[in-house]
């Protein structure tokens, strides 16, 4: 009876141990299997965090090839763009160089006889004397716009009255004004100091120029002498425009 007992003691200790043994085994090989799939995840992630860091590194690099190009590309405009306006300069001294101020020049000393009146002026001495004469009266065009040339309206009609008041005078004379941004406006043209000296002359003549035609124009045919000045006057509260002068025996 007791040997019976003790033998389905063991059978049931070895059936016990046996499940226990399963289960470790269990246990052991889930836990494999975690440690595989946890691997297999860690793979991943890295093979993502290195795909995300070369895209990153691709648009980047990308961006930056842009940015370059449109500088680049800027830069070649701005040189365009300065060389430009020192070609314009170049035209602009030619053609003042050949301006009408040249051809009064020229007809004011191949003027022998100046008709005045019923006046004969025909030697040098009266020829000196008249541009030596202090008398003179004048008037201000002060509205021009930055760099324009030509007389505005408002001021071509005051240079009308003003002409028409004045003529008896023996020669009129025209100054050109400068205004602070006919200046600016050059210095932004050419970083050159000389380019920006002549800019500002040649506009200077210009407006000399366009209003001697409009003088001109006003006196028609009478004999009256028209005289530049080889100056102009910097205004330091930016007038631009022209000062004409007639002068007066």
């Amino acid at each position: 009876m007791y040997d019976e007992k003790k033998e389905q003691l063991k059978e049931a200790l070895t059936q016990n141990l046996s499940k226990e043994a399963i289960e470790e085994k269990l246990k052991e090989e889930k836990l494999k299997q975690d440690t595989i799939k946890n691997q297999k995840l860690e793979k991943q992630k890295k093979l993502f965090y290195l795909l995300a860091t070369i895209f990153t590194l691709i648009i980047i690099s990308f961006i930056t090839y842009l940015l370059v190009s449109n500088k680049l590309n800027n830069e070649i405009k701005k040189e365009n763009t300065n060389t430009n306006p020192i070609k314009e300069v170049s035209k602009e001294v030619k053609k003042i160089e050949s301006s009408p101020i040249e051809e009064v020049k020229k007809t004011i000393k191949k003027e022998e006889v100046l008709i005045k009146k019923n006046d004969t002026i025909s030697s040098k001495e009266d020829l000196r004397n008249l541009f030596n004469t202090k008398k003179f009266t004048l008037i201000k065009c002060y509205n021009y716009n930055t760099f324009q040339k030509k007389p505005p309206l408002k001021c071509k009609e005051k240079i009308k009255t003003f002409v028409e008041k004045n003529s008896n005078a023996v020669r009129f004379e025209v100054i050109g004004i400068v205004g602070e941004s006919d200046i600016k406006k050059a210095n932004k043209m050419s970083e050159n100091k000389q380019i920006q000296k002549y800019i500002i002359n040649g506009i200077s003549r210009d407006r000399v120029i366009q209003s001697f035609w409009t003088v001109k124009e006003i006196i028609g045919n009478k004999k009256i002498i028209l005289t530049p000045v080889n100056y102009n006057i910097i205004s330091k509260d930016d007038n631009k425009g022209i000062i004409i002068r007639a002068y007066h025996n």
